[in-house]
């Protein structure tokens, strides 16, 4: 996958921190080789260029969309099934990546779009597991009782952690469990 782009696109400092965490999900080659490429070796700043570019060539907005999103039913049907809805941002976007005025925005807009399941629990889930500097601060801006990330070890949360490390709980990864890995749509 790697000889498809000019090496000057690359992030090469990353290769060695995620590549045990990629052998360990069961995608298959390409769909590995794409993620790591994608999440960790391309510029943060091409990274929408080359989506839009991809999406082009492959598939529509649309498609994407329906396939790979919930939709506000969806959402709605699972609200009332008594699951907890939390955020995961507005754009996804890698926290360590971005300034601490776009991630107040990334975290404001998205539990705006959350007031419509209004839960006695507010929760967020950092995208690709990683937080800032500035994360817990801004979280707490924003009056988020719990946050959960998937770079330290996957374990069960016990009561010390909701007491000391609420903005650090451990999650475990969908792609462990059956049923739970990611699909392409």
């Amino acid at each position: 996958t790697l000889n498809l782009i000019d090496s000057n696109a690359l992030e090469k400092d990353k290769k060695q921190l995620f590549e045990g965490y990629y052998k360990e999900l069961d995608d298959d080659l390409e769909t590995k080789n794409f993620k790591l490429l994608f999440n960790f070796y391309i510029k943060y700043d091409l990274r929408e260029k080359i989506l839009d570019e991809l999406v082009k060539h492959f598939c529509s907005d649309e498609e994407i969309y329906a396939n790979l999103y919930l939709n506000p039913n969806e959402l709605k049907d699972m609200y009332e099934a008594n699951m907890l809805i939390g955020s995961h941002s507005k754009t996804h976007p890698n926290f360590l990546k971005i300034s601490k005025e776009q991630e107040e925005i990334e975290l404001f807009d998205s539990f705006k779009e959350l007031e419509n399941f209004s839960q006695k629990i507010k929760i967020f889930s950092y995208p690709y597991g990683d937080f800032s500097p500035y994360s817990k601060e801004l979280l707490s801006k924003n009056n988020c009782d719990f946050a959960f990330t998937s770079i330290v070890n996957s374990k069960d949360i016990n009561k010390k952690d909701l007491k000391e490390n609420y903005y650090t709980l451990p999650r475990y990864d969908c792609n462990i469990f059956p049923f739970g890995k990611a699909s392409k749509g």
